[in-house]
């Protein structure tokens, strides 16, 4: 469980097309982790996620915090294994953390980015999320969003915010050909949920359009489902 005052972040530096032989025009996106109010006399790793799922990668070892909290690469030697895991990179002794960017490449829409620094001795951690090709669209105060919830891009969670509490929104989901409407009921915040299964009998992916018709707006979002939404942007 994260600690009060320990705070994380995930900046975007850059993003440009890879040049990277198999990768060519492919996006790639440079990360900052911007660390705060982390406690001293501790080590710290950084650890990453690069699409949400599969093993975390520990990517340097050997930061320490400062007296801000700030976190800076220790420029003493690390002594023993049980400080820092030998078989992760360490880091560049002085280099503060929020100055070095990660390059990550490999994402298709609506992945999800996770990043976090954990002390080695797993007493304290701190996680940030973020989503570099998100799936959404907004109108008005209304704002959808969808997010892949299986490997093989057959169902998806949608979900909304900004609509009037308790009224039901009109939706329609059109899929190859395929037409599908519905009601979903909008709770007293606002928001919405439901799950969208675009599939179609006798295809293998597609593209889906969903909208969400409400009393004050209109939002329409458009994915690739199937093996289209593995599709590395």
């Amino acid at each position: 469980m994260p600690q009060p005052g320990v705070q994380l972040s995930l900046e975007e530096a850059e993003r440009k097309k890879s040049a990277e032989k198999g990768f060519e025009g492919i996006t790639q996106i440079d990360y900052r982790f911007v660390a705060s109010g982390f406690p001293p006399n501790k080590v710290y790793t950084v650890w990453a996620r690069p699409q949400g799922r599969g093993k975390p990668i520990a990517l340097e070892t050997g930061y320490v915090a400062s007296e801000t909290g700030e976190m800076v690469c220790s420029e003493k030697p690390m002594e023993s294994a049980r400080t820092v895991n030998k078989k992760v990179l360490r880091c560049k002794p002085g280099m503060k953390l929020k100055d070095l960017p990660f390059t990550f490449i490999g994402f298709s829409r609506d992945d999800v980015f996770e990043g976090a620094v954990i002390s080695t001795d797993e007493t304290v951690k701190a996680f940030a999320a973020t989503t570099p090709f998100p799936i959404e669209a907004r109108n008005g105060p209304c704002h959808v969003w969808v997010q892949r919830i299986d490997d093989q891009g057959l169902a998806f969670a949608v979900q909304g915010e900004g609509f009037e509490a308790g009224e039901e929104v009109a939706s329609t989901s059109r899929s190859n050909g395929e037409v599908l409407s519905g009601k979903q009921k909008v709770e007293d915040n606002g928001a919405l949920g439901t799950i969208l299964l675009p599939g179609v009998k006798g295809k293998r992916s597609g593209a889906v359009t969903y909208a969400l018709q409400g009393k004050s707006c209109q939002v329409t979002v458009e994915f690739d489902w199937g093996q289209k939404a593995n599709k590395l942007q």
